[in-house]
């Protein structure tokens, strides 16, 4: 019992300085499992009795460690959990998610598919490198900048959708990704500008439906198709593709595109972008 007491006594002194240094503009941080070595029960009867914190985002904040600075803007500093499907809860101890911190989400192997919640607004440096088996993103439309190498070796990463909100991409972020990944944009935006400028595969969605992950593959396919269709018939003239010009990127069209950019002194990435074009003198 004494025992108990003390560790009662202990944990409402930490509640204490920690609501003190909030009062008092101070930052801190802290993982409801591992910075603050406070019985979860007596933790979260705490919090939820003060009306912050409901069950269901409770057991959220096992997985997240994360940094409340002194504007009260929070950056999440490390995730723990397991999930295939993710979608980062937009509050934590009842501070709204600001930003995804640098290296926050870094050799989540086993993380597939992840949404961004409306209230973030930067991806920090690294923040999602080394995720190995993500496939998808989805950025809502209050992202306003995606720094250095988010994205840096996510080797299975097929798409990636960036709203118009975006204006501040760096230019490393997509190092040592798939060549199938392609950048769901809006036409005119900077992260059309981005892709162009950076030779990457982008195809366009309507600026409704940015952020939700809700655009529309067949406009996608037709449009990206034609583009397809032009490159293998150049090609074809040029004596690296000898199949039919059907306006999909098989493995033969892949091929003959790196055999292409090989001889020309690219990159062979087999990536179709305004690089891939120019060189071959289409202008689509």
């Amino acid at each position: 019992m004494q025992a108990v007491h003390r560790e009662r006594a202990v944990n409402g002194r930490i509640r204490q300085s920690v609501r003190r240094s909030i009062l008092q503009g101070d930052s801190y941080e802290r993982s409801a499992m591992n910075r603050l070595k406070i019985v979860p029960a007596l933790m979260l009867a705490g919090v939820m009795a003060a009306g912050s914190l409901s069950p269901a985002l409770a057991a959220d904040t096992e997985d997240f460690s994360f940094y409340v600075n002194n504007d009260g803007l929070m950056i999440i500093t490390k995730y723990t959990g397991d999930d295939e499907v993710l979608e980062i809860p937009s509050a934590l101890d009842g501070f709204a998610v600001s930003e995804i911190g640098d290296h926050s989400f870094c050799f989540c192997y086993g993380l597939v598919e992840v949404t961004i919640p409306s209230t973030v607004t930067a991806l920090r440096a690294s923040a999602f490198a080394f995720c190995g088996d993500l496939e998808s993103v989805t950025i809502p439309s209050s992202v306003t900048t995606i720094e250095s190498e988010a994205f840096y070796d996510c080797y299975s990463l097929k798409s990636i959708i960036i709203p118009a909100s975006v204006t501040s991409i760096a230019d490393e972020i997509f190092s040592d990704v798939s060549t199938e990944l392609v950048l769901y944009v809006e036409q005119g935006s900077y992260a059309e500008e981005y892709a162009m400028t950076h030779g990457l595969t982008y195809a366009y969605i309507e600026a409704e439906d940015a952020g939700t992950g809700t655009y529309s593959y067949e406009a996608v396919t037709e449009e990206n198709a034609e583009a397809i269709r032009l490159i293998q018939q150049r090609l074809g003239e040029m004596g690296y593709y000898f199949g039919e010009a059907d306006g999909v990127l098989g493995d033969q069209t892949k091929e003959a595109i790196r055999a292409f950019q090989t001889d020309s002194g690219m990159d062979a990435d087999g990536v179709i972008g305004p690089k891939l074009m120019q060189a071959l003198g289409l202008n689509y």
